[in-house]
């Protein structure tokens, strides 16, 4: 049970890291001085890549948590 706190807790830490990582690339973007075509793509991108981590990382708790499911299941029936 506590080892899968700890996994809880280490996969709630990379979320708020990459989600920092990309509100932080995004702030840059937003103050660094460009024309506003280029900012635009910019932010796109970014927002593109943000969208594909997170779907990438909600697939990967999901199959832990799947995992974890039948893992119960097993202890329990």
């Amino acid at each position: 049970m506590e080892e899968e706190a700890m996994k809880n807790e280490s996969g709630n830490f990379l979320v708020g890291f990459f989600v920092g990582v990309a509100l932080g690339g995004i702030a840059a973007l937003l103050l660094a001085p460009m024309s506003g075509k280029k900012l635009r793509r910019d932010v796109s991108r970014e927002g593109r890549k943000l969208a594909h981590r997170a779907s990438e990382m909600v697939e990967e708790i999901r199959d832990k948590g799947a995992d974890a499911y039948e893992r119960a299941r097993e202890l329990v029936g």
